[in-house]
Formats: structure tokens, sequence, C-alpha cells
């Protein structure tokens, strides 16, 4: 069977796994920047920011579990 696409061969872990970093990476920008911007509520905007992130982190890893579980027999 031919695999084809933009995560098809040998290189699919390593673009997985350096996509989560420059996502995580980028996330770690963005609250960087928004502390430096003086917002009026640093801890609820943190406590929401990786509220939402986690929600979005327990989707991305079902998504991933679901998509690999026929591949794994």
């Amino acid at each position: 069977m031919v695999r084809k696409g933009l995560f098809a061969g040998e290189n699919t872990t390593n673009m997985l796994l350096g996509l989560t970093v420059i996502r995580v990476l980028g996330c770690l920008a963005f609250i960087s920047y928004m502390l430096l911007s003086n917002i009026n509520d640093v801890l609820w905007f943190i406590v929401n920011f990786f509220l939402i992130y986690l929600l979005y982190l327990i989707f991305d890893i079902h998504s991933l579990i679901a998509n690999l579980r026929p591949h794994s027999r």
C-alpha cells in the first residue's frame, strides 16, 4: 500500500513532533506578549489560556489515537 500526502513516509513522527514544539513555542510567545502588554488580571488569563490549550491537547491526542489505531494491527 502506497501512502501519499504531507504526513506519509519515514519523517511522519519527526514532523508531528516538530509541529507540536512549534505550537508550544507559539503559545508561550503569545502568553509572553500578553503579559508584557499589561493586561488587568494576569492570573485569570493564564488559567483560561491553559484550560483552552488543555482541551485542545486532549482533542489532538484523541484524534491521533483514533487515526493510528487501525494502523497498529
